[in-house]
């Protein structure tokens, strides 16, 4: 054990300069995350043992680590955020230059029919019908795509506001809600599983080997709080994303998704129900999702031999699925 703690004790040495490397040269999502686990993990080996300067080492190692991440989560969004605009402005300017394309051949063949007008004055007012028919029919139809194309982007992404419904009973015992607390009910409601969250942000839920899986975290007024975690398929393909902006949706991996504005339900291409979020009211959530896990697979919230749990500051991480 003397030797385990002699090689962990340095480890923060070793890992804040990465840390502050990676603070202006910003990694992918993940990495800063699972160096973050690790040490969460090591710590308490080498704790007890350390001096307050290591101590104080370990704690400034965990908030480094954090706030790469949190860069890297930033700079993904923001990276994203680049690329939709991108692609909406070349379909804009696609349909920009379809209906130009098609003004002028219009013109064209209008100047050549009055060329013709003394000769071919009958066969050339029916032909001009067919082809106002024909154009107004595709202008239209580009049109109405447009639109669809547009709305159906508005749609997969958004906000979730808190509803004003009241927190489903649960069985906690001496604990409770206070003002600054929040509530997230796993599962069904009637299943009264509960997580009480004080301490922000928290990982409620992770999973061995991809670390967290469910993050609750509060606004910087206070106000509201706000789920984060993200939702892939079999493929390991991203589903759906919530974030402090909202939810994203990925348009080409989910088959039904139903919203309002304080609830969020997918169904995947199979016909799983992989995420139910409903944001009951300020201090609750009631989350139900399908987790991937690389050694269990599918994981869902609902667990049929799991009832009436209370959990509550529960270590580092209130649920761990191993």
């Amino acid at each position: 054990m003397r030797k385990v703690h002699r090689v962990v004790k340095w480890l923060p040495a070793c890992i804040i300069p990465l840390g502050v490397f990676w603070l202006f040269s910003v990694p992918t999502i993940g990495k800063a995350g699972l160096v973050l686990a690790v040490v969460a993990t090591i710590m308490p080996l080498a704790w007890e043992k350390s001096t307050p300067c290591l101590q104080s080492l370990w704690f400034a190692t965990v908030f480094l680590m954090f706030a790469v991440e949190y860069k890297a989560i930033n700079k993904t969004d923001y990276d994203n955020g680049v690329k939709q605009a991108s692609l909406l402005k070349m379909e804009r300017d696609s349909f920009r230059a379809i209906l130009s394309q098609g003004q002028t051949n219009f013109q064209n063949g209008l100047t050549q029919e009055r060329t013709d007008f003394e000769k071919m004055m009958d066969g050339f007012a029916a032909g001009q019908k067919v082809e106002r028919q024909q154009f107004s029919a595709l202008l239209k139809k580009e049109d109405d795509l447009f639109t669809r194309q547009e709305q159906l982007a508005e749609s997969l992404n958004g906000r979730l506001i808190p509803a004003l419904e009241p927190t489903p009973p649960y069985n906690c015992g001496p604990f409770g809600v206070g003002k600054d607390s929040v509530v997230v009910f796993l599962g069904e409601a009637k299943d009264r599983n509960v997580i009480i969250v004080t301490h922000f942000p928290r990982t409620i839920v992770a999973i061995k080997g991809l670390g967290p899986a469910i993050t609750l975290d509060r606004s910087s007024d206070g106000s509201s709080a706000t789920v984060l975690m993200d939702i892939r398929g079999a493929d390991r393909k991203l589903i759906a994303r919530l974030n402090r902006d909202g939810f994203v949706v990925n348009r080409n991996n989910f088959l039904e998704m139903k919203k309002d504005n304080s609830s969020l339900t997918i169904v995947d291409e199979y016909g799983t129900e992989v995420l139910s979020v409903r944001y009951l009211n300020a201090h609750a959530f009631i989350i139900n999702a399908v987790l991937d896990s690389p050694t269990l697979g599918p994981v869902s919230l609902t667990r049929r031999n799991m009832t009436g749990v209370c959990l509550s500051n529960a270590g580092n991480i209130d649920m761990l699925i191993d």
